[in-house]
């Protein structure tokens, strides 16, 4: 037998978006029930998004390095 689950709105993407993994986790506990789907989308969404912040903040990191040794350096 299928189980019926209720629509949740689009708009609990914005909460892993905006606030990364806890809004990823907060968003999977909040729809699990209702929208299992929806629930594990919300989770994928916040790792990319902390996967994504680790990323350019290694990047920002890099390149200030860079600039900083160029300086001492000549």
């Amino acid at each position: 037998m299928a189980e019926q689950y209720q629509q949740r709105s689009k708009a609990w993407y914005l909460l892993p978006i905006f606030l990364g993994i806890i809004g990823g986790i907060i968003g999977f506990f909040v729809l699990r029930n209702d929208s299992p789907k929806m629930a594990r989308n919300c989770l994928i969404i916040g790792i990319i998004t902390i996967a994504i912040g680790i990323v350019l903040s290694a990047a920002g990191s890099l390149a200030t390095l860079n600039v900083m040794t160029d300086a001492v350096i000549p």
